[in-house]
């Protein structure tokens, strides 16, 4: 009886798992958006030269580097996910 439990518990919170990947990825990237698009608008009221420049610059790897930070969360917390899954049907058998 309670290797079944472990086995559905296992199972459960392998799922939450993925599904808390998936939303923390979704939330970072329209973060992500939300502030790349206020600095736009920033960018385009500054006057033209090398701070210009360096200001869209430095918001482009910005920008990059939270998308890469919300692609190693997805997949962390998804191979966790998947590892959990995996040990509780391995329990149910």
């Amino acid at each position: 009886m309670s290797q079944g439990l472990l086995s559905t518990l296992c199972v459960t919170s392998g799922l939450m798992a993925i599904g808390m990947g998936l939303v923390l990825a979704v939330s970072r990237l329209r973060r992500t958006r939300r502030v790349h698009r206020k600095r736009g608008l920033v960018h385009a009221a500054m006057p033209e030269g090398w701070g210009s420049w360096f200001f869209q610059g430095f918001a482009d790897v910005t920008m990059g580097t939270r998308w890469v930070v919300a692609v190693l969360l997805l997949t962390f917390w998804s191979v966790l996910g998947v590892t959990l899954v995996s040990l509780g049907i391995h329990l149910a058998r």
